[in-house]
C-alpha cells in the first residue's frame, strides 16, 4: 500500500508544532495520560491508523492499534490507543485527529460507493481520480486504496489517456493513434469520448478503454450493449459526475468501470480523542 516515511511523518505534525507548544508549556504540564480515538456516531472505515501509530511511537509514546486500516469500525468502538507523556500527546492529538478523520471521510465514501455498485455489478472497479488536493496526494490515495477503491491514474508517466485536446492537435489522427499503439505497446490506451459517434470512431481505430465523459446511464447502456457487439476486446469507464447519490444507475448500465473525484470532497468524520488520566 502507501507508504509514509518517518520524514514525512514528522514534518506533518512540525507544521502544527514548528517551535514550541505555548500552552503546555505555559500551563506547566507533565505526568503521563493515554489518549483514545473513535468515531462519535457514524459507522466509518478506518484509514491511516497506521501512520497514527507510528508517529505515536516516533515520538516516545506507546501505541495499540484496535482497528487496522480498512476495518470498519463502529460508532464509539476504540480504534487507537496513545499513552505516555502528556507534553507528547498534546503535540500530536490535533494531528491524529486530523488524518484519522479526513482519511476516515475519503475511504468511508469510497467504501459506500463501491458497495452500491457491486451490489449491481459485483466485478465493477472503482477508480479515483488524479484531481487530488494538492500536496495531499499520498494521504489520498491511501485512504482511497483503504475503502476499496484504486487509483485511476498517478500521472501523465503511468498511462494513456487521450482527451479532445490531444486528438484536436493531430495532424493526421490515424496514423498519430496507429504510432502510440504501436510505441506503448505494453500500454492499454484509453480515450475519453463525448458521444457515441466519437465512441465508435475511436473504438475502430483500437481504444483499449473508452473513458465516457458525462454519458447518462441510459446512454451509457446503449452505447456498451452496440459497440461490445463488435468489439468484445472494448472496456467502458463511466467519467464526470458520478457520486454517492448516482452510482448504482451508473453501475446498471454495464460499463467496467466507474471514474470518480467525489471521494476526496466527503464531509470529514467526527473522531473523538479523549484523554483519560
Amino acid at each position: 500500500m502507501i507508504y509514509f516515511s518517518d520524514n514525512e511523518l514528522i514534518a506533518l505534525v512540525e507544521q502544527d508544532v514548528p517551535y514550541l507548544d505555548n500552552t503546555t508549556f505555559g500551563l506547566g504540564i507533565s505526568g503521563v495520560a493515554k489518549m483514545c480515538f473513535y468515531p462519535k456516531q457514524d459507522e466509518i472505515v478506518a484509514s491511516c491508523v497506521e501512520e497514527c501509530a507510528r508517529i505515536a511511537r516516533i515520538f516516545g509514546l506507546e501505541a495499540v492499534v484496535f482497528k487496522s486500516d480498512s476495518a470498519l469500525v463502529a460508532p464509539k468502538e476504540l480504534m487507537l490507543e496513545v499513552c505516555g507523556e502528556r507534553t507528547k500527546l498534546f503535540r500530536i492529538a490535533k494531528t491524529l485527529q486530523n488524518l484519522l478523520e479526513y482519511a476516515g471521510a475519503v475511504a468511508t465514501y469510497t467504501y459506500k460507493m463501491l458497495e452500491i455498485a457491486r451490489g449491481v455489478k459485483p466485478d465493477i472497479a472503482l477508480l479515483g481520480t488524479r484531481k487530488n488536493m494538492p500536496f495531499a496526494k499520498k494521504f489520498l490515495l491511501k485512504a482511497l486504496i483503504c475503502g476499496g477503491g484504486i487509483p485511476h491514474r498517478l500521472g501523465l508517466s503511468d498511462s494513456i489517456l487521450v482527451f479532445k485536446e490531444h486528438y484536436l492537435a493531430c495532424e493526421n489522427l490515424k496514423e498519430s493513434f496507429k504510432d502510440l499503439k504501436v510505441r506503448f505497446k505494453e500500454h492499454r490506451v484509453i480515450v475519453e469520448v463525448e458521444s457515441k459517434e466519437q465512441a465508435l470512431k475511436f473504438a475502430e481505430l483500437g481504444a483499449d478503454v473508452l473513458q465516457c465523459e458525462r454519458f447518462t446511464p441510459q446512454d451509457l447502456r446503449e452505447l456498451v450493449e452496440i459497440l461490445r457487439a463488435e468489439f468484445e476486446h472494448l472496456c467502458f469507464s463511466a467519467t464526470g459526475g458520478v457520486c454517492l447519490e448516482n452510482v448504482e444507475e451508473y453501475a446498471k448500465s454495464g460499463v467496467d468501470m466507474l471514474v470518480s473525484t467525489s471521494m476526496y470532497r466527503a464531509k470529514i468524520c467526527d473522531i473523538k480523542v479523549e484523554f483519560i488520566n
